[in-house]
């Protein structure tokens, strides 16, 4: 089997700059447009973000996190798994909404597994010499003799 060989070529004469960009590709206009509008349109295509990011890791990090927290959802039983439709975000909303004991996911968490049981503490046993009434001892409680 012979091959043929294939080979692009390109006419040094012909360029393949697009000369309709000059005008979006200077720098002296860019900064131009920048003075006056205060802008860099060139670059703000996508709407801002506000918020407090002060607590924020590094992007590897944040990937360890949610890798780990995935991981951590895929352990559960496929049933726990599949009241939250398979979904790791939406067992996080779960929580977010509240499952501390008066919140509103807390009866649901508690059958579900995800929360301890309350502790009901019960009434301490009554012990045989707490079951018998105490009379008190008229002799204990008389004046003693004054000499």
């Amino acid at each position: 089997m012979t091959r043929n060989r294939v080979a692009i070529s390109f006419d040094p004469k012909e360029g393949r700059t697009q000369r309709s960009q000059a005008s979006a590709c200077d720098i002296n206009l860019i900064v131009k447009r920048w003075l006056k509008t205060g802008e860099a349109d060139h670059v703000n295509k996508a709407d801002a973000i506000y918020g407090n990011f002060t607590n924020v890791d590094d992007y590897q990090a944040a990937r360890e996190a949610l890798a780990r927290s995935q991981a951590t959802f895929d352990a559960l039983p496929s049933s726990l798994r599949s009241r939250f439709n398979n979904n790791a975000a939406e067992l996080v909303e779960f929580f977010d909404q509240g499952v501390a004991e008066g919140a509103p996911n807390h009866a649901e968490a508690v059958e579900l597994g995800l929360m301890p049981q309350p502790v009901v503490e019960a009434e301490p046993a009554l012990t045989e010499a707490q079951t018998e009434p105490v009379v008190p001892n008229p002799e204990d409680s008389a004046p003693e003799p004054s000499t």
